[in-house]
C-alpha cells in the first residue's frame, strides 16, 4: 500500500514588487521566462528517453542548438556558467560560496534570478529532489520569491526516491510551477520560473523516461504568446556503465539546448537566434542570451556571447 500524503501547495501573490522597476522599459507586459533544466541529459538521451517531449519541441518551433557543449565534467561548472555567466572557482565546493558579494567574494557574480528579480520580475526556483551535494545550485538556497518551501518538503525524510506519496516529485514540481504561472499571469506581472529535474541522475538511464508524459503535458499548458522558454541540460550522464563506453564519454560533453521565443520578441532577434543554431555554443552564451533578450543588458564582464 502506497503511503498517503496530502500535498497541497498555494502560491500567495507577491504584491510588494516595485512596479516602477517592472515598467522601467515603458512596457505594460514584459516577456516571461520559463527555464527547464534536466540534470543530467545528453542530446541523444533526450531523443531516446523523452521522444514525445522532443517531438513537441520540434512541433512548437524551438531552435535546437546542435553544437551545444558542456564546460565541465559535472553540474558545478556547468550550472555556474548557466546561472551566473562566470566560471566556477574552488572546484565542486565553489558554487556554494560563489554568490558572494555579501561574503566578500566576487562582486560581479549575480545569479540570473537575482538580476531578473532586481529588474522587477517575480521569480521561482525549484528542483524535483533533495540533493545535499554542494555543487548543486539549489543547495545555496536561491533568494527567489517562490520555491524554497517546496524544496524543503522534498527534503523531508522518505523511503522512496523520486516520489512523494503516490506521485513523482516531478509531478509535484510541475503542478507547483503551473500554479506559479497561473497566479502571475492573472496578475499581469512579469515572471521567471526556473524548474530543474534530477530524475536522470542514476546510472540505469531508465527513470528519466517517466518524465516524458509529465513534460509533454506541462509544456503544452504554458502560455506561449509572451513567454521565452529555455529547455536545456547541464551535461550528459557522467558515471555508470553508459559513461564507461566511448559513446557515453562523448555524450557527457553534449547536453541539450532548445530555445523558443514568442512572437512578441522582435522578428530580427528571432531570426538571429535561428541563424546561430549551428554555432558552437556553451552555457555562458545561454546566460548572456537571456540577459540580452529579457533585460536588454550586455555585461562585458561575463563570458560568452548572446545568440
Amino acid at each position: 500500500i502506497l503511503p498517503s500524503v496530502a500535498c497541497t501547495t498555494r502560491i500567495i501573490p507577491n504584491d510588494k514588487m516595485d512596479t516602477k522597476a517592472a515598467l522601467k522599459n515603458g512596457k505594460d507586459k514584459r516577456t516571461n521566462l520559463l527555464f527547464v533544466m534536466i540534470d543530467p541529459l545528453s542530446r541523444l538521451q533526450l531523443r531516446r528517453s523523452l521522444p514525445n517531449t522532443w517531438a513537441l519541441l520540434e512541433a512548437l518551433g524551438f531552435v535546437d542548438f546542435v553544437h551545444y557543449t558542456a564546460v565541465g565534467n559535472n553540474s558545478g561548472p556547468n550550472q555556474a556558467a548557466l546561472y551566473s555567466g562566470m566560471k566556477l572557482e574552488g572546484g565542486r565546493q565553489g558554487i556554494k560560496g560563489s554568490d558572494a558579494p555579501k561574503e566578500g567574494g566576487d562582486k560581479r557574480r549575480l545569479w540570473l534570478w537575482d538580476r531578473l528579480k532586481k529588474a522587477g520580475y517575480i521569480t521561482m526556483k525549484i528542483e524535483d529532489g533533495c540533493v545535499s551535494n554542494s555543487n548543486m545550485v539549489q543547495s545555496i538556497g536561491p533568494e527567489t520569491d517562490h520555491g524554497q518551501q517546496l524544496y524543503e518538503m522534498f527534503c523531508y525524510s522518505f523511503d522512496r526516491p523520486n516520489c512523494l506519496g503516490s506521485s513523482l516529485m516531478a509531478e509535484h514540481a510541475v503542478n507547483y510551477t503551473r500554479q506559479f504561472i497561473d497566479t502571475y499571469e492573472s496578475h499581469s506581472k512579469p515572471w521567471a520560473a526556473f524548474v530543474s529535474f534530477i530524475d536522470s541522475h542514476e546510472d540505469s538511464s531508465t527513470l528519466i523516461s517517466y518524465l516524458d508524459g509529465i513534460l509533454l503535458d506541462f509544456l503544452q499548458s504554458i502560455p506561449l504568446q509572451n513567454t521565452m522558454i529555455v529547455f536545456t541540460s547541464d551535461h550528459g550522464l557522467h558515471y555508470g556503465p553508459t559513461f564507461a563506453s566511448k559513446s557515453g564519454e562523448i555524450e557527457r560533453a553534449l547536453p541539450q539546448l532548445s530555445i523558443r521565443l514568442p512572437e512578441s520578441i522582435q522578428k530580427p532577434m528571432r531570426r538571429t537566434l535561428h541563424n546561430n543554431a549551428q554555432m558552437f555554443t556553451t552555457a555562458f552564451d545561454t546566460h548572456k542570451t537571456i540577459l540580452n533578450i529579457l533585460l536588454k543588458e550586455g555585461h562585458d564582464e561575463l563570458l560568452g556571447l548572446s545568440l
